[in-house]
């Protein structure tokens, strides 16, 4: 049996979908259990509507809820991440993932 996450030599991931016509309410059920959904995990949660719909805000005035968003799931195990932010973000991510790692710069 191939490891997880690996099949046929090819790296794969799990997405567990958000924004697709969803509440915002199923999209955070979404983000909390992202552990539950095993072998690597992928999300897509730049911009999405269900951060507007949380914040109230206009497209262009989610960056917070996004950053915020891309920590809790890097938190609660993903490890690809769509973003249009892309220093930041990988910023966040590295930061996210070292402080869970225990190891320094």
């Amino acid at each position: 049996m191939p490891p997880e996450g690996r099949r046929a030599g090819v790296a794969t991931c799990r997405d567990p979908g958000s924004s697709f016509g969803m509440t915002a309410h199923r999209d955070l059920d979404v983000l909390r259990r992202l552990r539950s959904y095993g072998g690597p995990i992928y999300i897509a949660t730049s911009r999405e509507n269900y951060i507007r719909g949380v914040l109230g805000l206009p497209i262009v005035e989610l960056l917070e809820g996004t950053a915020a968003a891309v920590a809790y799931g890097v938190a609660q195990g993903a490890q690809l991440v769509r973003r249009h932010d892309v220093r930041l973000m990988k910023r966040l991510m590295t930061m996210m993932q070292r402080s869970y790692a225990g190891d320094g710069p």
